[in-house]
């Protein structure tokens, strides 16, 4: 199987905000939050992670009252 050669705490992290910014729908905010918990060096890693779930998770979030400002995706 695939193995990484990193900490399996640091992917946790990145599961964990990844997973809210996606739900929520709210990547930079996730990306913050991933510094403020786990500390700057995380930042880069943590950016990626949630752009990329963000951009994956729909057009629904966990939030009813979010309203959509744009579309993510042009058709």
């Amino acid at each position: 199987l695939f193995r990484s050669h990193q900490p399996i705490g640091f992917m946790a992290a990145l599961g964990f905000v990844a997973v809210f910014a996606g739900a929520a729908n709210t990547p930079l905010a996730c990306t913050l939050m991933a510094m403020e918990l786990f500390g700057a060096p995380i930042g880069l890693f943590a950016a990626l992670a949630c752009v990329i779930s963000y951009l994956f998770s729909g057009h629904t979030g966990i939030y009813k009252a979010q309203r959509v400002g744009q579309a993510k995706r042009q058709p």
